[in-house]
Formats: structure tokens, sequence, C-alpha cells
């Protein structure tokens, strides 16, 4: 089974937000948070080219929630 952390960091003085995505075996990955988007739809995004990368699923088939600090975690179906 394949799963995803995916963790909004609020902005800081040198930094501004940003998404982070953790799997077991792989270093995080940042990516700067895109206020056109809400960030589910953003999660959502960064879930699906994580597992297109990280795991060369063309068409990954997945599900998304959210944990109870906030944080979302996405698993293969």
């Amino acid at each position: 089974m394949k799963a995803l952390l995916i963790k909004y960091h609020g902005p800081t003085n040198t930094k501004g937000s940003r998404l982070s995505v953790q799997s077991e075996g792989f270093k995080p990955v940042f990516e700067n948070r895109e206020y056109d988007l809400e960030l589910d739809d953003q999660a959502h995004r960064v879930a699906w080219r994580t597992f297109q990368i990280r795991f060369r699923i063309d068409t990954p088939n997945f599900a998304i929630g959210v944990l109870p600090n906030g944080d979302y975690a996405a698993v293969l179906i």
C-alpha cells in the first residue's frame, strides 16, 4: 500500500506558505502554496502528481482525506 502525508506549512519571515509531501522511503518534497486554488484542490493535485512521479503510476486511483490535525492523507485504492 502506498500512502502520502500532505502538510500545510504557514509562512515564515523568509519563506512563503507551502505544502510538503511525505511518503515512506522518500525525502519530503515542498511545493509553494498557490492561492488561486483552494487548499483541498491543491492537495489533490499534489497527490496526483506525486503518485505519478514517485511511483510511476500513469492514472492513479486514490482517495484523499483530512486528518484530525488538518493534514491530508492520500492512499492508493
